[in-house]
């Protein structure tokens, strides 16, 4: 479950690539999987503030007014909008206790930056650049790894289909606003599975999150299973 049971282990496997792949880079990017990690959308008061920080705020709440399911939280928090009386926060939080454990064997590794991101944002970023780069193409442009925000995509899903559990994120432009990741008993119907959550979260997002105000427009499916094609997800 993405907690580290034995750190040595670990520490020697990961010497032995960095050996035999010459890696040099001081930098890592971790992905960590929804399992570990937690998506809130929250609407905070202005005047329940009274002067803090949002994240000294988030912090006072903490145990209050937010639970979360790990004994140490730890949290990055962005504004998605802010409104004369309130502001809505995005929160991503993880349990400090395993991001610790994963930085203590990355500094063993003289890996001085470290930073972390859940899978969804790393595809997000994959399936906007693999669009620029085909686009790009026939106008033999110059690539850059920046995501134009006139092609930002307002209701974006992307969906992850495992052997035997799915994963899926909604985005407003570049703003993950939910999350939700679940088991599948029966591999073979993934595809029934796949077609009931995606009706269903399409309709919670429209009608719950949304108050029908906004809506799923497009949804991009990565096959990440290890018995199916692309054509057979097709």
């Amino acid at each position: 479950n993405g907690y580290i049971k034995e750190p040595e282990i670990l520490l020697e496997k990961l010497k032995t690539i960095f050996k035999n792949f010459k890696i040099k880079s001081k930098n890592v990017r971790w992905i960590i999987s929804e399992q570990n990690a937690i998506l809130r959308d929250i609407t905070i008061s202005k005047d329940d503030i009274q002067g803090k920080s949002v994240e000294d705020y988030i912090k006072s709440q903490i145990g209050k007014t937010l639970h979360f399911p790990f004994k140490k939280p730890i949290f990055h928090h962005f504004v998605k909008e802010e409104k004369t009386d309130q502001l809505r926060i995005i929160l991503y939080i993880l349990d400090e206790n395993m991001l610790h454990d994963y930085l203590d064997v990355f500094d063993r590794l003289h890996v001085r930056n470290v930073s972390f991101e859940m899978p969804a944002l790393a595809l997000f970023r994959l399936y906007y650049q693999e669009n620029e780069d085909k686009s790009e193409e026939a106008s033999t442009k110059k690539r850059s790894s920046d995501i134009n925000e006139e092609d930002l995509i307002d209701g974006l899903m992307i969906y992850q289909m495992f052997d035997s559990m799915f994963s899926l994120t909604v985005f407003e432009k570049e703003f993950p606003v939910f999350s939700l990741m679940d088991d599948v008993e029966d591999g073979s119907r993934i595809y029934e599975t796949t077609e009931q959550y995606i009706f269903r979260i399409a309709n919670y997002y429209k009608f719950n999150l949304s108050d029908g105000k906004k809506q799923i427009n497009k949804i991009v499916v990565f096959n990440l299973t290890s018995n199916k094609t692309n054509d057979d997800v097709r």
